[in-house]
C-alpha cells in the first residue's frame, strides 16, 4: 500500500472516530456532524480506489479467502447467539417457588394488567445522589418487571428532576425521589410507596372511565371534611378519596329534603345532634333507591339512628370497649386506642392476613339483632379480640363483659317494596376516619377497600401483603453428623481428590 492511501486511510477511521464520540458526547445528531461523516467518507473512497490493485490480490489470495470463511462462521454463530437470547429474552417461563408467593402478582394486579389496550406509561422520578435512591429504583425495577412480564403495554420511564426539569414541572414534581406516576389514555395518577398494592390501586384508578360522587353529611355536628388540624377531622380522609378518583362534597338534607341523584356513596361521620324526622326519611328513601351509605358512630351521640340502623338488623349497645394489656404490676387499660385484628370473609376484609388489624379510639359495641328483616343479610366483619374489654365510662372502673365485641358490620339486601339493593357499612366509632388514624396499622386500606366495595368496583380492593413465612430445618445430633461426615466433607475432598487425578493422567500421558 502507498503512503498516500495510507495516509488517506488513516484520515477517514480518525474522522468517523470523532463523528461517534462527537454524538456520544453531545447526546444529539448535530448538523456539522453530517460534513464530518461526509469527507470521512469520501477520504476512504479514494483510499480504496487508489489501492485498489493491492486490495484485490488481498482478497484473492488463499489465506484470505479461508480466512474470510472462518469470520462468516464466526458471523454467523454470533447472529444464532444473538436470536436466541433476543427470543429468550421476550419469550421466557418463570417459577416461583417461595411458599408465600413473593414473587409472583396476586390475581387482581393480572386481570387489572390483562385489562389494558393501550400502553400503561409508567413515569419514576428521582434526584441522582438522593438518600436510598438507587435501592428504591432497583425495587421498583424488579417489581415493574413483573408487571412487564404479563403485558408489553406496560411502559417505564426513567426521569432525573434535575436533568429534565422542564418533565418534572409538567407533572408537578419539584423535589423528593421515588415519585411515581401511571397514566393510562390520559388520566393519571401519583403513587408514593413501591409495592405491589400501591401500584396495582393506581392502575385500577387510570382504568377507572369515570369518577365516583360521595357526599358527607353536615348539619349535625358530624366531623369535618376540611380540618386539616384536628386530630378529628376529616381532612386526610378527604384528599385520600380525591386522591383515588372520588368527587368530594357536602349536602345539608335540612334544606335539601332529599339526597341528590348524583350520589353514589352517602357518608355521615359521628353526627352527634339529632337528625330530624325528615332527615331519616331522607336516608332511608337513598337506602330504598339502591344507594349506598356509611355511618360512623361517636361515643355519647344524641343523632337518634338508633331506630334507622334497627330497621336493617343492627344495634349499639352502651359501653366503651378499651383494650387490657397484662403489665408486670398486673392488668392495665389503654384508653389511646382500640385494635381490632378479627377479620370475616366478607370481601371487604378478607384480604386481611393475620398479625393485622385496625385501630380505633373507645368504639361502642355494634350488635346483630337476633330477628333481622327479611331479605336483609348482616356480616359482621370486623371483631376486637379477646384482650378487650367493655366499661361502663371512661374511669374504667367497671367492667360489662369481655371481648371479641364487633366494631364494623354491613347490612345489604332489599328493603320491603324497593326496587334495588341496599348497601349500609356501619363502624362503631368516628376517631377510626381521623387525621390522627386514617393511616394507622390496616385503617386506610379498610377505607378504601369499604369505599371500592359500596361503588361497585371490586377490582380496587386493596391486595393483602404477602406474609414471609419461614421453612425450618429442624436436625438431631444424630442426622448433624450423618450430614457433616457422609455429604459435607467427602464431597469437597472427592472433587480435590478427581482435579489431582486428572492432573496427574494429563501431566504425565
Amino acid at each position: 500500500m502507498t503512503n498516500s492511501g495510507r495516509i488517506l486511510l488513516v484520515l477517514a477511521a480518525v474522522g468517523l472516530l470523532s463523528t461517534g464520540v462527537a454524538r456520544l458526547i453531545l447526546g444529539v445528531w448535530m448538523p456539522f456532524m453530517w460534513i464530518l461523516l461526509g469527507i470521512s467518507l469520501l477520504l476512504l473512497v479514494f483510499s480504496v480506489a487508489m489501492e485498489r490493485k493491492v486490495l484485490m490480490e488481498f482478497f484473492t489470495t488463499k489465506t484470505t479467502k479461508r480466512g474470510m470463511s472462518l469470520g462468516a462462521a464466526l458471523v454467523l454463530v454470533l447472529v444464532i447467539l444473538a436470536a436466541l437470547n433476543y427470543i429468550g429474552a421476550k419469550h421466557y417461563k418463570t417459577f416461583d417457588l417461595s411458599e408465600a408467593k413473593l414473587n409472583t402478582l396476586s390475581d387482581q394486579s393480572l386481570k387489572l394488567v390483562g385489562q389494558l389496550q393501550e400502553d400503561l406509561k409508567v413515569t419514576f422520578f428521582y434526584q441522582k445522589g438522593a438518600e436510598g435512591v438507587e435501592e428504591t429504583r432497583r425495587a421498583f425495577i424488579d417489581l415493574l418487571k413483573k408487571y412487564q412480564d404479563v403485558s408489553a403495554k406496560v411502559k417505564l420511564d426513567f426521569i432525573d428532576i434535575n436533568e429534565r426539569p422542564a418533565k418534572a414541572e409538567e407533572y408537578g414534581v419539584t423535589k423528593g425521589s421515588g415519585l411515581v406516576f401511571v397514566e393510562y389514555q390520559g388520566r393519571k395518577n401519583k403513587i408514593e410507596r413501591v409495592d405491589e398494592q400501591e401500584l396495582t390501586a393506581a392502575i385500577a384508578n387510570v382504568l377507572r372511565t369515570k369518577d365516583v360522587t360521595v357526599y358527607f353529611t353536615l348539619g349535625h355536628g358530624e366531623r369535618n371534611i376540611a380540618d386539616e388540624k384536628e386530630v378529628t377531622g376529616l381532612a386526610s380522609l378527604k384528599k385520600l378519596l380525591e386522591g383515588n378518583r372520588y368527587l368530594v362534597r357536602e349536602i345539608n338534607l335540612m334544606t335539601s329534603g332529599t339526597v341528590p341523584p348524583d350520589a353514589e356513596i352517602l357518608v355521615v361521620a359521628g353526627p352527634q345532634q339529632k337528625f330530624l324526622e325528615s332527615e331519616v326519611a331522607a336516608l332511608e328513601a337513598f337506602l330504598r333507591r339502591g344507594g349506598r351509605m356509611i355511618l360512623t358512630w361517636e361515643m355519647g351521640s344524641q343523632s337518634n339512628l338508633e331506630s334507622f340502623i334497627s330497621r336493617f338488623g343492627l344495634s349499639v349497645d352502651s359501653g366503651l370497649i378499651a383494650q387490657v394489656m397484662n403489665t408486670p404490676l398486673g392488668q392495665a387499660v389503654n384508653p389511646s386506642v382500640t385494635p381490632a385484628s378479627g377479620f370475616s370473609s366478607h370481601v371487604v376484609t378478607k384480604v386481611f392476613g393475620q398479625g393485622q388489624f385496625i385501630v380505633s379510639r373507645l368504639p361502642q359495641p355494634l350488635r346483630v339483632s337476633t330477628k333481622v328483616p327479611e331479605g336483609i343479610n348482616v356480616d359482621e366483619i370486623v371483631k376486637t379480640d379477646v384482650n378487650s374489654m367493655l366499661f361502663a365510662n371512661t374511669q374504667f372502673s367497671q367492667s360489662l363483659g369481655k371481648g371479641p365485641f364487633t366494631v364494623a358490620a354491613i347490612a345489604e339486601g332489599k328493603l320491603p317494596q324497593a326496587e334495588n339493593d341496599f348497601k349500609l357499612l356501619v363502624f362503631a366509632d368516628s376517631d377510626f376516619f381521623g387525621n390522627q388514624l386514617l393511616y394507622q396499622n390496616l385503617n386506610r386500606d379498610l377505607v378504601l377497600n369499604s369505599f371500592s366495595y359500596l361503588s361497585s368496583q371490586s377490582n380496587m380492593i386493596s391486595i393483602s401483603p404477602k406474609e414471609i413465612s419461614k421453612t425450618e430445618f429442624v436436625m438431631t445430633e444424630t442426622s448433624f453428623m450423618v450430614f457433616l461426615f457422609g455429604f459435607l466433607i467427602p464431597l469437597p475432598v472427592a472433587f480435590l481428590a478427581a482435579a489431582g487425578w486428572i492432573w496427574y493422567r494429563r501431566r504425565y500421558a
